[in-house]
C-alpha cells in the first residue's frame, strides 16, 4: 500500500509539474486579441492524454488563440478514421494505427511525437479460472479489433 501511495504521489508530482512547465511557456499573457482558431481534437481517455485535458481546463489553448473542440474515441484506430474522413484535425493516436496504414501504403503523415504509449492491458476474472495467460488457450477474449491489442493477441497477420 506504502509502494502504491508513493508511485500515485510521483505521477502527480510529474503532472503538476507538467502542467506548470506548459502554463509558463504559453506564447501569450492571455489576452489574445487576433482572430481564434477553431479546431477538432481527437482524443482517446486514458491516462497519456490526459496534458491535453489539463490544457484545456486551464485554458491554455484560448489564451493562445485555439478554440479546441475535443471529442473522446474508443481507441486510436477511431481517432485515425477521424481525422482521415476530415471529422478531426488534429489525433492523439498511439504508434500501431499509424503503422498499419504505413504499411498499406495509405498517405499519412506524424507532425509530432508526444511520447511512447505503453498502456496495454489485460484482466481475467479469477472466478473463471484465469490465473495466468495460459489459462487463456481456448477461450474467448474481447479485443478492440484493428488495434494493437488485437495484433499482439496474434489475429492481425
Amino acid at each position: 500500500m506504502r509502494l502504491l501511495m508513493r508511485r500515485y504521489s510521483f505521477i502527480t508530482a510529474v503532472l503538476v509539474t507538467a502542467v506548470t512547465l506548459v502554463g509558463s511557456f504559453s506564447c501569450s499573457n492571455g489576452d489574445y486579441s487576433e482572430k481564434v482558431e477553431s479546431i477538432n481534437f481527437g482524443t482517446v481517455p486514458i491516462a497519456a492524454t490526459t496534458l491535453i485535458c489539463i490544457a484545456q481546463d486551464q485554458h491554455f489553448f484560448a489564451a493562445n488563440g485555439l478554440s479546441v473542440n475535443i471529442k473522446d474515441y474508443a481507441t486510436g484506430t477511431a481517432t485515425t478514421d477521424a481525422l482521415l474522413k476530415g471529422d478531426m484535425n488534429i489525433s492523439w493516436v498511439a504508434e500501431f494505427p499509424l503503422v498499419k496504414r504505413v504499411f498499406a501504403k495509405e498517405k499519412i503523415s506524424i507532425v509530432a511525437v508526444m511520447g511512447r504509449f505503453n498502456e496495454q492491458y489485460l484482466f481475467g476474472r479469477k472466478d473463471r479460472g484465469i490465473n495466468t495467460v495460459s489459462d487463456l488457450k481456448g477461450k474467448r477474449i474481447g479485443i478492440p479489433r484493428k488495434t494493437i491489442a488485437e495484433f499482439l493477441s496474434g489475429e492481425i497477420p
